[in-house]
């Protein structure tokens, strides 16, 4: 499976967007307001699973005092969680 995913890291986000587009950006949005709910500086939060970080840097832009742990099966995505 991580071959999978490493071979999909450099076009993800673009999947990902369109996947929002069609079918996934109510879901994000709500799972986003929950998230925001409890987020508070120093919160320690792990993002498991995080793939490009998209979902990371969102909850880093809300609540930037927060301590984030970022994992992920692919190095390659963890690799383009600092784009």
């Amino acid at each position: 499976m991580q071959a999978v995913y490493d071979h999909a890291a450099p076009s993800y986000d673009r999947f990902r967007e369109h996947w929002l587009a069609v079918a996934g950006r109510s879901a994000e949005e709500a799972m986003r307001d929950d998230l925001e709910a409890v987020l508070e500086p120093g919160a320690r939060v792990l993002d498991a699973g995080c793939g490009t970080g998209a979902l990371s840097r969102q909850m880093l832009a809300r609540c930037p005092a927060i301590d984030l742990t970022m994992v992920d099966l692919s190095p390659e995505m963890l690799a383009r969680t600092a784009d």
